[in-house]
């Protein structure tokens, strides 16, 4: 997170400590371990990530949203 700061991205840096916070501490699955309100929030704060705007930021976005186009969706 200390590099988001250092590029500015200091909001996408608050939201990603929250997130990881959300994570659970033991290593498991977050589905498996997350309740309703913590995967809402987690749904949340991935909608604010998404909505961040700042040129590098996108391009780091664009770059993980190719990448991980095939990716399964958080929780079913």
């Amino acid at each position: 997170m200390k590099s988001l700061v250092e590029i500015g991205a200091v909001k996408l840096a608050k939201i990603k400590k929250q997130a990881v916070e959300l994570l659970p501490n033991d290593e498991s699955w977050f589905c498996e371990s997350s309740y309703k309100n913590s995967e809402s929030l987690m749904i949340k704060l991935a909608s604010e990530f998404s909505s961040y705007s700042d040129s590098l930021v996108r391009d780091i976005k664009n770059f993980l949203a190719t990448s991980l186009r095939f990716a399964e969706p958080l929780c079913v």
